[in-house]
């Protein structure tokens, strides 16, 4: 039996990651905090958005801050912490702004 499914490609998820996440920097200060990352996850149905948001913040944070600089390398390793994850990433326009 062959499943077949849609492939997202790695630009267009990063993408879609990204979109995500500029959706979920509420306060638009180009930071995204604990709370902000943890919405992010639950819109991605994460099974634990508190650990995964806590552990998010653990791989990208590199100046040790707590918070995730959207300007700099640390947006970068968070959509990388998230591609890991694998989730189903449903298309831009089925996505719901939180």
């Amino acid at each position: 039996m062959v499943m077949c499914s849609k492939v997202t490609t790695a630009p267009q998820t990063e993408k879609l990651i990204l979109d995500l996440l500029n959706r979920h920097d509420a306060d638009k200060n180009g930071l995204l905090d604990k709370a902000e990352i943890q919405r992010a996850f639950k819109e991605l149905n994460s099974w634990l958005p508190s650990y995964r948001s806590y552990f998010g913040i653990k791989m990208a944070d590199e100046d040790g801050d707590g918070v995730i600089n959207m300007n700099n390398k640390e947006l970068d390793n968070l959509v990388q912490y998230i591609k890991k994850q694998k989730y189903d990433l449903p298309t831009q326009k089925n996505w719901h702004a939180s």
